[in-house]
């Protein structure tokens, strides 16, 4: 089974690569949906976010999300913490959603739609990785319009995750989103149609 890793930096462009994916019939699995899951109400996941962090993050017995979200993007220890817990659940979730795909729809093409990709040792499961990319400058734009945050709160959602020109060298397909939405999708839609080789990914 064919199974396409995308990725991207915040406000690079990946949703519209995504939407355009299931357009033309791939199973899109989006890894921000299991992150939600891992982290369910009643979830291991959530049982131990309050073992780990404390009751001040819950309220009526629930998880406060933008509360605890407020926490670690301020926070990379904290951060970390967090990750221990949901990465390791989010990896097995994404098992079952491929195994399940390979079953029932063996032919088809998967995405695994995830923003923290490589930062989740997810390529590794992925016949394939594709980069959305575009400036810095384009992106904090799109993000201050999109979210209606100041220059330095976008500048600052930028500078949280790893550069994007770190994840050129991991992926093996690029889609630089620079121009004009139509030339994105028209060059997902290229991609798409041409599927690499079998590479050496563990997959």
């Amino acid at each position: 089974m064919r199974i396409i890793g995308l990725t991207g930096n915040i406000a690079a462009g990946k949703s519209t690569v995504s939407e355009e994916l299931a357009r033309l019939g791939a199973e899109v699995i989006d890894a921000d949906g299991l992150a939600r899951e891992a982290l369910a109400e009643n979830s291991t996941g959530e049982s131990e976010v309050k073992r780990v962090f404390g009751a001040e993050y819950f309220e009526n017995n629930r998880l406060n999300r933008r509360k605890l979200g407020a926490l670690v993007f301020e926070n990379p220890a904290e951060r970390e913490k967090l990750n221990a817990i949901v990465h390791p659940i989010i990896h097995r979730l994404l098992l079952e959603r491929l195994d399940g795909l390979k079953t029932k729809k063996p032919g088809c093409t998967a995405v695994v739609d995830a923003a923290l990709l490589f930062e989740n040792g997810l390529e590794k499961l992925c016949t394939e990785v594709w980069l959305v990319t575009a400036p810095d400058s384009v992106r904090e734009a799109r993000i201050m319009k999109r979210d209606r945050l100041t220059q330095k709160e976008a500048r600052d959602r930028v500078a949280s995750q790893i550069p994007q020109e770190k994840k050129l060298a991991l992926a093996d397909r690029v889609l630089v989103n620079d121009t004009n939405r139509e030339e994105l999708l028209k060059k997902a839609g290229e991609f798409y149609l041409s599927p690499l080789e079998r590479n050496n990914r563990n997959v």
